[in-house]
């Protein structure tokens, strides 16, 4: 202490004084006149072990102690060895051969290692089928690396405002029409906590005679369910998963960019499932060699205190949880607790961590959510029809010194009881742009996203029955509505209208102009030439 005591009497007599913007907002968050309640994500341990100074201790991959490397073969060395064998055994794995990859760039990270995995080791005309609520990166980063994929069908939920996970029937059901899938990608839990059943699909790929289907499941928000009373279970990995990404800073205690990617060598039949080495190769082509220690030892701090006392916390987390949603259906005027039997969904299908409630008459999500803002509390996600609340690991300490869960209860109530000014009201009629579920690809995406600079760029309804050169995804639902190389049908262009006409929230990632969207210009559609007139020309790796 005498050391950090003496560092910081001469930075202050040597350093001019200098204040960051940021670091002041960041702290009114905690150390304000009123505490930010946040019903969101990072959910952050506020006990797991710190470093004491922060700066003084940032290290980089020139120290040769016992701290070893996380940038080694097989993904780590020293104290990063223990630590990646330790979230394989929590994740049920064996860490003999199974492998575990620490990150520091988040979902995005780990989506770029699985996704050059992917075009490293696919033959010639296999592809990738993805879920649309897989994260936003993963379709992103196949088109980059020109990976041939596709969308699973699917559909959004009425009154849930979003998309619920896949089904083992839905999946089948695609497989059962072709024979180039070599990966499967599908996401579980959803945004709004709906569990995948990834025992359901395992079983049904090595029923059906796919089993030599790579399982890839985005965990990214269920980080916490190998250490939950009850959930663990529903851990993607301990349910028959080849690769598993999952986010730690959002449900799993660390700070903000933490990720582990979990892999499994070998199956349960002792087949071999992913290439370690060359899952590593990937890694390595895509690690930063200043990787954050800070970071990787918040995943570290988090595993182990989820380890040590993650089951009666998240047991806590869950009464918070019942309390809110008991507490906003008692007080609330018109609110609904999303029902799981909307879904197709049974009893304990969702995370208990997560309360999703449908608003009543015109009172838009979005408004409810801007003005819970203003009073200092901040909710996961607003929709149209609904909002859903997450119940962080901070909210225990919250409630402790204050209480959390009435003064939101109190302030939605109130914000209902007289809705208008602050409160906007009024919400548009969305239909199910997905229903159509036409999912035959026109073109490759990574062959119409070639075609950008020469992309027409127009209206939402003026798009119709074009060829998509970009991905346009709405909120809600939260997923792409439309996607390169997919043709832009009648209902996504009506929704697409409807929530930019709502000032809803719409991003591209081509740059399209605001209510507009890319398309592939006349002499490259593949149905007037004949062919793709572009096969083969799109920029990036060569496909084997």
């Amino acid at each position: 202490m005498g050391r950090l005591i003496a560092r910081a009497r001469y930075t202050n007599r040597r350093l001019s004084r200098v204040s960051s913007p940021i670091v002041d907002e960041m702290d009114m968050l905690v150390f304000g006149d009123q505490t930010v309640l946040r019903f969101c994500t990072p959910s952050i341990l506020l006990g797991q072990p710190q470093l004491a100074d922060p700066l003084g201790t940032d290290v980089s991959v020139s120290y040769t102690g016992e701290l070893g490397s996380p940038l080694e073969f097989v993904g780590s060395s020293g104290r990063f060895a223990d630590t990646a064998a330790l979230v394989t055994r929590c994740y049920r794995g064996d860490p003999e051969t199974d492998q575990t990859f620490l990150l520091t760039n988040g979902s995005t990270g780990a989506n770029w290692t699985i996704a050059l995995y992917l075009q490293r080791s696919l033959e010639q005309g296999e592809r990738v089928v993805v879920s649309r609520g897989a994260h936003i990166s993963l379709p992103q980063v196949l088109t980059d690396l020109r990976v041939p994929w596709d969308y699973l069908p699917a559909r959004v939920q009425p009154g849930l405002d979003g998309v619920p996970v896949a089904t083992p029937a839905e999946v089948m059901a695609v497989l059962a029409e072709r024979d180039d899938v070599r990966a499967l990608c599908v996401n579980g839990p959803s945004y709004e906590g709906l569990f995948l059943d990834v025992v359901g699909i395992r079983a049904a790929l090595d029923a059906e005679g796919f089993n030599d289907v790579l399982l890839i499941v985005d965990e990214a928000w269920g980080a916490h369910l190998p250490f939950a009373p009850g959930l663990a279970d529903r851990a993607a990995f301990a349910q028959g998963a080849d690769i598993v990404n999952a986010s730690v800073h959002k449900q799993g205690g660390a700070l903000q960019g933490t990720a582990v990617l979990v892999a499994r060598r070998i199956g349960g039949g002792g087949e071999p499932r992913v290439d370690i080495d060359a899952l590593q190769g990937a890694f390595l082509s895509l690690a930063s060699t200043s990787p954050s220690y800070q970071l990787l030892a918040s995943t570290d701090a988090a595993i182990r205190t989820l380890e040590a006392d993650g089951g009666r916390m998240l047991d806590d987390c869950a009464r918070l949880a019942s309390d809110l949603a008991g507490d906003l259906r008692r007080r609330a005027p018109g609110i609904e607790l999303f029902r799981r039997s909307d879904a197709g969904l049974s009893d304990g299908t969702s995370d208990p961590l997560k309360v999703t409630v449908t608003l009543p008459g015109e009172v838009a999500g979005s408004g409810l959510q801007r003005a819970l803002e203003a009073a200092d509390i901040v909710v996961e996600k607003a929709t149209f029809e609904t909002l859903t609340f997450l119940i962080p690991f901070q909210l225990l300490t919250w409630q402790l010194e204050t209480d959390a869960i009435g003064r939101v209860v109190n302030a939605v109530a109130v914000l209902l009881a007289d809705p208008g000014d602050p409160l906007p009201v009024g919400r548009p009629n969305l239909g199910d742009p997905l229903s159509a579920g036409r999912e035959a690809r026109l073109m490759e995406a990574y062959e119409a996203a070639a075609l950008r600079p020469k992309a027409v760029s127009l209206k939402y309804e003026d798009a119709v029955g074009a060829i998509a050169a970009e991905r346009v995804a709405a909120y809600p639902p939260g997923v792409p509505i439309v996607a390169e190389g997919y043709e832009v049908g009648q209902a996504e262009a009506d929704y697409l209208v409807a929530v930019h006409l709502a000032q809803g929230y719409l991003v591209s990632n081509g740059g399209s102009k605001d209510g507009e969207v890319l398309v592939v210009p006349p002499d490259h559609d593949p149905r007037r030439a004949g062919t793709s007139l572009i096969a083969g020309e799109a920029p990036g790796h060569g496909r084997p």
